[in-house]
């Protein structure tokens, strides 16, 4: 039917625990972003599948038959086979198992674009930017929650990143994507000691995607506008997609309704005791951006600013991919790669934001100082909680 030049390429998700609990704990995390779309469970019922297999993460027949475990006959017969890793790698003793399954060697690509390369598509946005890789080491000793895959530490891993006078304290301050956490999550989130969750979003996106609530931690609104809606629906190419995104990053900077919203997030975050966290939606551009902000208040080199900002790339790849399977549910594959851009992070986007800066304020400096009108007490409470000073530099 396809013919004896096309290729069908099919996912399946496997769990390399062998405990079942653990591989249904695992495979409801990730199957709980697709499950809730049409077209999923009309194909779901068209195997069999009804109502009452979807709520609730997917029953364990649902899960079972979706993700497979270590044991490589569940995944026999396919020509070839890439092994992606989502978190840890299999390792080479696993690897070699599923080596088994195809006739050709079994590729371990990190992500799907370092996979069998792409034909050349005069449609496809391409940055050309500078784009760092984070080391795989320094990603897998950051703290992981499946439901909310971008969350982290803004100090980053091991002792912290360097910063004017020390070094970042770890577990002060975190950074996420939205909170609609699973039960796992949830309870993981409660040994953080979390004081405040401070929520960029507008209030749209807060009602049809409201966090769940975390004991101890008190919830605040600081709205930062994104790219309007209105906007985003006329989006029909990725260069104008690309170019929105710019003009995006450069309103943290020019916008009022920008201003006072992350304003009002670094003057509550001086003056609240105990852990913070600060999200958006995706936790890439406005989180992004008060992150930026936040590590240039503890003075942090602004390449490792880069390279921190870039992790998203690595962190929300489910929440991502989730994302682009709803557009290419709701609105078709050709508007798949024109919206690539807006869930990718490229340094131009900072750039664009720092050109602002300098036009506007002088720098980031004259930006916090008098685009958002924080004092000097707020900006020092900041670096205080923030920053310890190292052996190296006392």
């Amino acid at each position: 039917m396809l013919g004896s030049t096309a290729t069908l390429a099919t996912e399946v998700k496997v769990v390399t625990t062998g405990d079942a609990a653990d591989r249904r704990r695992l495979g409801r995390a990730n199957l709980g972003n697709y499950l809730h779309l049409p077209g999923y469970q009309k194909n779901l019922r068209a195997m069999g599948f009804d109502d009452g297999d979807f709520s609730g993460g997917g029953s364990d027949r649902l899960v079972d038959a979706l993700v497979a475990g270590p044991d490589p006959d569940q995944i026999r017969g396919a020509d070839e086979a890439a092994a992606r890793r989502r978190r840890r790698s299999p390792g080479p003793a696993r690897t070699q198992r599923f080596q088994r399954c195809t006739p050709v060697p079994v590729d371990r690509t990190r992500r799907r674009s370092r996979g069998r390369p792409r034909p050349p598509d005069e449609g496809r946005f391409t940055p050309t930017t500078h784009q760092a890789t984070p080391t795989p080491e320094a990603v897998a000793a950051l703290p992981r929650l499946l439901s909310a895959d971008n969350f982290r530490d803004l100090a980053e891993t091991g002792d912290g990143y360097a910063a004017a006078g020390g070094r970042l304290r770890r577990g002060v301050l975190f950074r996420s994507n939205r909170l609609e956490l699973d039960a796992d999550d949830l309870a993981t989130m409660a040994t953080f000691g979390l004081t405040a969750i401070h929520d960029l979003r507008q209030p749209n996106e807060v009602a049809r995607h409201p966090n769940v609530e975390i004991r101890g931690a008190r919830w605040h609104h600081h709205p930062v506008p994104g790219i309007p809606e209105s906007e985003v629906s006329s989006l029909m190419t990725a260069a104008q997609t690309y170019q929105a995104m710019l003009v995006n990053y450069q309103t943290f900077v020019t916008d009022p309704a920008c201003r006072a919203g992350f304003a009002s997030l670094l003057r509550t975050i001086a003056r609240t005791d105990g852990p913070q966290l600060f999200h958006c939606a995706a936790g890439k551009d406005r989180t992004g951006w008060a992150a930026v902000l936040l590590h240039h208040i503890a003075g942090v080199d602004r390449e490792v600013m880069l390279e921190d900002y870039l992790l998203t790339d690595t962190y929300a790849v489910t929440s991502r991919q989730a994302t682009l399977d709803s557009i290419l549910e709701n609105l078709g594959s050709e508007r798949v790669p024109a919206y690539e851009p807006a869930f990718s992070c490229d340094s131009r986007y900072l750039d664009v934001a720092y050109e602002a800066a300098d036009d506007s304020y002088g720098g980031l400096d004259g930006y916090l100082t008098r685009g958002l009108e924080l004092d000097d007490a707020d900006l020092e409470a900041i670096r205080t909680r923030f920053v310890h000073s190292s052996p190296a530099s006392a």
